[in-house]
């Protein structure tokens, strides 16, 4: 079975904006109406990019 979220959400973390932020608004955004919720890499830029050409 196929799961079709009903609305997602990006969000970006950074050093001001952690994953212990991002469970504080999780309550509020199913109150949204959100269903999936997803994140850009959680690498920093530079290792992400040395890591892409192996």
């Amino acid at each position: 079975m196929t799961y079709i979220p009903s609305a997602t959400y990006r969000l970006q973390t950074n050093p001001n904006f952690k994953l212990s932020d991002i469970r504080q608004i999780v309550p509020y955004l199913h109150e949204l109406g959100i269903s999936t919720v997803y994140s850009a890499p959680f690498l920093p830029q530079s290792l992400a990019a040395s890591t892409a050409m192996m």
